[in-house]
């Protein structure tokens, strides 16, 4: 704990204005991301990455200002210095460190395609029978870069802004298989009384779950990996775990 502290002191010490106690951190989110990101009946934020943030913000000493957006703007939004940071089970990938930072990862990244029941698979579950089947990822995403990396045969890729709009096209058999998390797959299969349904193994995808930065905050990515490093070693990060994602395994 002492080093955390010391990564702290030493960085403000160098540059004091640089980590603006006093100023809110502006935080961008999906609008509706679960297990990551979800909203209450009174507009209030829950979930894993909330509970992430609101920890490293206790541990800076700063607020966390959560500006809601669609997933395929929250790059946009850091290289264009309208925020500070983008969480929301954002997986870090190749091509992104190339626009934007990112923290240490806090949690390992795995894909996982979902179907209904309508659409029938054979068993065990191979990519080729996505041979000439609608597959929804949403745009802009890791899960979007993967399948076209797929070259699977006259698959048709359709994307979407939200993951909500994904599943529900998937409901609506307008899409024959998603591919998303397999935190949030997991999720949706235990929330949709059945209808959703995880297809095939998981996989690896992306270099995991990461805080996005905006290009030009390099003190602020080395405070965040700091105060990361330290929550991953706290109670708060096990208990937040078993609430969030206990109930996926």
């Amino acid at each position: 704990m002492k080093k955390y502290a010391l990564v702290f002191f030493l960085i403000t010490c160098i540059n004091p204005l640089a980590f603006a106690q006093n100023l809110p951190l502006r935080v961008a989110i999906p609008s509706f991301a679960p297990p990551f990101v979800m909203q209450d009946s009174v507009n209030q934020y829950y979930g894993f990455d909330i509970a992430t943030m609101e920890y490293i913000c206790r541990t800076l000493n700063r607020s966390c200002e959560y500006l809601p957006m669609k997933s395929n703007e929250l790059i946009p939004a850091l290289q264009a210095q309208q925020v500070d940071i983008a969480i929301g089970g954002i997986v870090m990938t190749a091509q992104n460190i190339r626009r934007i930072r990112f923290s240490t990862p806090y949690m390992i990244s795995q894909a996982q395609f979902m179907t209904t029941a309508q659409v029938p698979f054979t068993s065990p579950f191979q990519i080729k029978q996505l041979s000439n089947k609608r597959i929804g990822v949403v745009n802009g995403s890791a899960f979007e870069e993967a399948v076209s990396k797929m070259r699977i045969n006259n698959a048709r890729l359709i994307t979407f802004e939200r993951d909500g709009d994904m599943l529900d096209a998937l409901r609506a058999n307008t899409i024959d298989v998603a591919l998303l998390s397999r935190l949030q797959a997991n999720y949706w299969q235990i929330h949709s009384s059945n209808i959703l349904k995880n297809i095939g193994p998981s996989f690896p995808i992306g270099l995991g779950f990461s805080i996005a930065i905006a290009p030009n905050k390099m003190i602020l990515t080395n405070i965040l990996n700091a105060a990361l490093i330290q929550y991953q070693e706290s109670q708060d990060y096990k208990q937040n775990y078993h609430l969030y994602f206990s109930e996926n395994f």
